[in-house]
C-alpha cells in the first residue's frame, strides 16, 4: 500500500510539473487554451500570439478597414514574408449587385471606364450610370 501511495504521490508532481511546463511553451496545449482567441484581429503576429499556427489567408481590422493578409507562421514575426498584404476585404452592410448591358459590341478605348447602356438591375446603389 506505501509503494503505491508513493507511486501515486510521484505521478501527482510529475503531472503538475508538465502542468507548469506547458503553460510556459507557444506549442504546448495549455498555452493554446490559455491564448484562445478574443477580440478582432489586428495583424498576423496578434493572431500567433493567441494560438494560430495554420498559414492562410485572414481577415485583420485596421484603422479604418478591413485587409485580406496572408499569414505564414513558419516565419519569424519580423521576416518579410511573415504577413503579405492580399488586399482589401470589401465588407458591406448591405447586400449590393447590379446588372448593366452594352448595346454596341465594340469598346477599344483605354484608361477609362466601359460605358453601358442599359441598367437592370442595381441593388444596393454601387452602380453609377453617369461614370460606368
Amino acid at each position: 500500500m506505501l509503494v503505491a501511495l508513493a507511486e501515486v504521490t510521484q505521478l501527482k508532481a510529475q503531472i503538475t510539473d508538465l502542468m507548469q511546463r506547458g503553460s510556459h511553451s507557444s506549442t504546448g496545449s495549455t498555452a493554446v487554451i490559455q491564448l484562445a482567441p478574443s477580440g478582432i484581429p489586428r495583424s498576423c503576429a496578434y493572431l500567433k500570439n493567441r494560438g494560430h499556427s495554420l498559414n492562410g489567408v485572414y481577415s485583420i481590422v485596421c484603422a479604418k478597414s478591413v485587409e485580406t493578409v496572408h499569414c505564414d507562421f513558419c516565419n519569424l514575426t519580423g521576416d518579410p514574408g511573415f504577413q503579405k498584404w492580399i488586399g482589401f476585404a470589401n465588407v458591406k452592410k448591405y447586400p449590393t449587385y447590379f446588372h448593366v448591358r452594352r448595346h454596341s459590341v465594340y469598346f477599344n478605348q483605354l484608361n477609362i471606364p466601359i460605358p453601358y447602356d442599359v441598367e437592370l438591375l442595381n441593388v444596393g446603389g454601387v452602380y453609377d450610370r453617369t461614370t460606368g
